[in-house]
Parts: structure tokens; C-alpha cells; sequence
């Protein structure tokens, strides 16, 4: 069985700093916090962030934030989660990113979906793993 989460506001504090529910420890310098994400089998709710070795599939949605989410997919990917899915609110388009090479991912798809379909994507992802 594999969970599906999505990142929330509540505060969660590791080692005296206030860290976001659903935050990601994408290495010991940097945390990421993707809209969405699926679980590898068997994760256990960490006292802290998210390792990202528990991630397969990371989720952002941009509308106004595509700018600042693209420095993420190099991050996610110098981090090896598996799968990272862009929605482009503005062209109802999803970019599907796998194969982590270094910094980029060595596969990207793009798919026109409609907004209302994204969770049921996720979902059949999370089934599927």
C-alpha cells in the first residue's frame, strides 16, 4: 500500500526550527515541500521531515509559483526521487519527469489534463507503485 500526502500549514519543530507537515530533508542543507507527493511502501511517519528516499512521485502546481518551483526539479532530482509531475495551472498541461541524472531528469512528458483529473492521476500513480 503506498499513502498519498499533501503538505499542509501546520508547524511540526526539529531541532528548534519550525518546519512545515509534509516538508522534505532533500539533503542536510535543503528542505523541500511539494504540493503533493506518494510514498514508498512500508514509510513509517518520521519524528521530522520526510527523508527523500521515502519519496517516488513529488507533485507541484504552479500557477503563480512556476518560476520558483523550477529550481525545485533540479533539486528533487540531485535528491533521486524517482518521479517529479509539474501542473501548469495556465495551459492545463502535466509534465512528467523521471530518470534523476545529477541536477535534471532524463525523461520529461507532457500531457493536456484537466485540473479535475490531477488527483485522480496521483492516485492511480500511488496504486500502481
Amino acid at each position: 500500500m503506498v499513502a498519498t500526502c499533501q503538505a499542509g500549514p501546520a508547524k511540526r519543530s526539529l531541532n528548534g526550527l519550525d518546519d512545515n507537515v509534509g516538508s522534505v530533508r532533500l539533503d542536510p542543507h535543503t528542505m523541500g515541500q511539494p504540493d503533493a507527493y506518494v510514498l514508498r511502501v512500508g514509510v513509517e511517519d518520521p519524528s521530522g521531515p520526510w527523508q527523500a528516499a521515502s519519496i517516488v512521485l513529488a507533485v507541484e502546481i504552479s500557477a503563480s509559483t512556476s518560476k520558483r518551483d523550477k529550481p525545485k526539479a533540479a533539486a528533487y532530482a540531485r535528491a533521486s526521487i524517482e518521479h517529479d509531475w509539474r501542473y501548469d495551472v495556465a495551459t492545463s498541461t502535466l509534465h512528467r519527469y523521471s530518470a534523476p541524472i545529477g541536477n535534471r531528469y532524463g525523461e520529461v512528458v507532457a500531457d493536456p489534463i484537466e485540473p479535475r483529473d490531477l488527483a485522480g492521476a496521483v492516485a492511480e500513480y500511488g496504486r500502481s507503485v
